[in-house]
């Protein structure tokens, strides 16, 4: 009876992986290419014994040759679509994320969510999504990674972007502080100007925003935009933006969009006259709730689409 070698198990379980047509032929190379170094290590003195571990360990994982003769991959996703995966992958997370998070959390806060109810149901949701669009972009790059033939298109040294010299022009600087400048201009119009120009039939009431945020609040708001103001002008100084310059855009933003909800769902940043109108027509209310809940989102929305936008200038 023969006694299995371990070059006959080292060659069997090479082969396990390798299709039926192709395993005849490469198992005798292999059984070839092992005797040749064997009986090499032998003839220069080596114990026949010692030679064959020593050639066995030397071409290693039997599965991983085997992977190297048939060409079959032995990973999900290679260096030739990596970049590309990781690229997309993070447009989705970074696009998809908030959107979901966003709707899911004003679809509770409509149905009349408590606030720990909304935040625990927005956070399952945003693992669950972020699971499906990490596994279904790999699933789909390792598909098309082995669907495809033929070596990647070769990098060309003309595809190299024009360098940056700076990314705020002075066109951008000017337009932003003009967009803060108006901004304040309406409030001061709106507060000094509007109500003069009511009709007599209309009591003062023609103002959007509520009298009462004068002076506390509007100074307030008037500093937290002029040190807006002055940070662009820096970022325009310094050339480009950077992370601690963006991380003070992302305090301001903050403070700006805080105290803007915080007057908002105590019904102290409209007119009071506007918010009982809006009262009357609808039932209850409901009408104001929710507009009052889609305004809150759609604040929150645009500050964090504003913070993360300044952050990916900053590592640009």
């Amino acid at each position: 009876m023969n006694s299995v070698t371990l070059i006959d198990r080292y060659v069997d379980t090479a082969m396990r992986t390798v299709p039926g047509r192709q395993r005849s032929d490469l198992s005798a190379e292999l059984r070839a290419l092992i005797a040749d170094q064997v009986d090499a290590r032998v003839e220069s003195g080596e114990a026949p014994d010692e030679a064959e571990v020593a050639v066995l360990t030397g071409l290693g994982d039997p599965d991983k040759l085997a992977a190297g003769y048939t060409g079959r991959q032995l990973h999900l996703i290679g260096p030739r679509y990596f970049l590309t995966w990781w690229r997309l992958l993070k447009v989705l997370l970074w696009v998809v994320l908030p959107g979901v998070a966003l709707g899911v959390s004003l679809g509770l806060a409509i149905n009349g969510g408590s606030v720990g109810g909304i935040v625990a149901t927005a956070a399952v949701v945003l693992v669950h999504a972020a699971v499906h669009l990490g596994f279904w972009t790999t699933l789909l790059f390792a598909i098309i990674e082995r669907m495809s033939a033929g070596a990647p298109s070769p990098w060309a040294v003309d595809s190299l972007p024009e360098p940056r010299l700076t990314d705020v022009s002075l066109v951008d600087v000017v337009g932003a502080v003009l967009i803060r400048l108006g901004l304040a201009g309406y409030l001061v119009f709106d507060h000094f100007v509007l109500p003069t120009l009511s009709s007599p039939n209309i009591d003062r009431g023609v103002s959007l925003f509520d009298a009462d945020l004068w002076p506390v609040w509007m100074l307030g708001f008037f500093a937290v935009l002029g040190l807006d103001i002055a940070l662009v002008v820096v970022v325009y100084l310094v050339g480009r933006w950077t992370t601690p310059l963006a991380v003070v855009r992302a305090i301001l933003t903050a403070i700006g969009c805080a105290a803007t909800i915080w007057l908002l769902v105590r019904g102290e940043l409209v007119n009071p006259v506007i918010l009982e109108s809006l009262t009357d027509v609808s039932s209850g209310g409901v009408a104001l709730s929710i507009l009052t809940t889609v305004v809150a989102f759609g604040i929150v929305g645009i500050a964090t689409w504003h913070t993360i936008h300044t952050f990916s200038k900053a590592r640009a």
